[in-house]
């Protein structure tokens, strides 16, 4: 990212930020212009920010928008689950959702520009050859790690309180893709941070894989069948997930899932007529269902103990009222 804040710098937001400065010269507030340089921790932390944000927002739109209209099967919009308004609603969470993981995930950001991440510009410090297995070991480092993050965000807690927002789009669209939480989209973009701080890899290759990221993430979501494949983690593995909640958690291929025990075949894999007993069974409503059902258990159990202990004073009443008239 560093590398990308320097091009930044240099094409635009020096030019803006001198503009910035000389206002505040003028208006008696130049004590803050020390802090608008290019090495100044508030400069970096706006100049980050705000790119990130917005460079994430068009992005997603752009990317989701292009894939709504060239791959989305939009016959799943007749389908009973697909919401009312459901395009703007996802767009409505993802857009604030993506500001608030550019906050975030700032702190990070900031040690990346600062130099304390393992990424470098120059192809020849490790060569062409490290340079493609980056590719595949960043893909495969990154799988194994957002399987485990988004296996845990379903335990029953973490997935009511944080992912359960995602799960709101049982059929998905493309806009879906980014339509989570700010908490959750953080937690499951970690292992592509991480990466940087524990691999060398070229500063330039991680933003072209970030974007990639991106793109995949919308892919898995459009419903545009694209292979039949059941090692690679396709959007129809995905939609098994978004039904089905508890399987299919890979982001790009379905090892970890097979290596977990949480893989299931896409329906149109599955041999004819195969049904399973949780199809469909959102976890946070099973929970919720439970406790109603505890609640109302004790609830029943209080009132017959109340009717109980009422009737037995009742009848211990009755008795004694005879037993004083007899001996009148």
């Amino acid at each position: 990212m560093d590398h990308m804040m320097e091009l930044m710098d240099h094409y635009a937001l020096d030019a803006l930020y001198e503009g910035v400065s000389a206002r505040l010269e003028a208006i008696g507030m130049a004590a803050i212009v020390p802090h608008l340089v290019r090495t100044a921790l508030l400069r970096q932390s706006l100049s980050l920010f705000f790119s990130v944000a917005i460079g994430g927002v068009i992005l997603y739109l752009v990317t989701a928008t292009l894939s709504y209209f060239l791959l989305f099967d939009k016959a799943v919009q007749s389908h009973p689950k697909y919401l009312p308004n459901q395009i703007q609603k996802e767009i409505s969470l993802a857009v604030p959702s993506i500001f608030g993981m550019s906050a975030l995930t700032l702190p990070i950001f900031l040690l990346d520009v600062r130099g304390y991440a393992k990424f470098y510009r120059n192809v020849d410090d490790y060569g062409i050859p490290y340079m493609i297995f980056t590719v595949f070991f960043f893909l495969l480092f990154t799988d194994g790690l957002i399987y485990c993050i988004h296996r845990a965000l379903h335990w029953p807690w973490l997935y009511k309180n944080i992912h359960k927002p995602h799960h709101r789009w049982v059929v998905c669209t493309p806009y879906a893709s980014h339509a989570f939480a700010p908490a959750d989209g953080v937690a499951q973009s970690l292992p592509y941070h991480l990466y940087g701080f524990l691999f060398p890899m070229h500063s330039v290759l991680w933003v072209v894989m970030f974007v990639v990221v991106n793109c995949w993430t919308v892919s898995i979501h459009d419903g545009n069948h694209f292979s039949d494949s059941t090692f690679i983690n396709t959007e129809a593995h995905h939609a098994v997930h978004h039904t089905d909640f508890n399987y299919n958690y890979g982001q790009f291929t379905t090892i970890f899932d097979r290596l977990g025990g949480s893989y299931r075949l896409p329906v149109h894999l599955r041999p004819k007529g195969q049904k399973f007993a949780d199809e469909g069974v959102d976890p946070s409503a099973a929970v919720s269902t439970a406790a109603e059902t505890s609640a109302k258990s004790s609830a029943k159990g209080s009132s017959k103990t109340s009717a109980k202990g009422s009737s037995k004073g009742s009848s211990k009443g009755s008795k004694k009222s005879r037993a004083s008239k007899k001996n009148e």
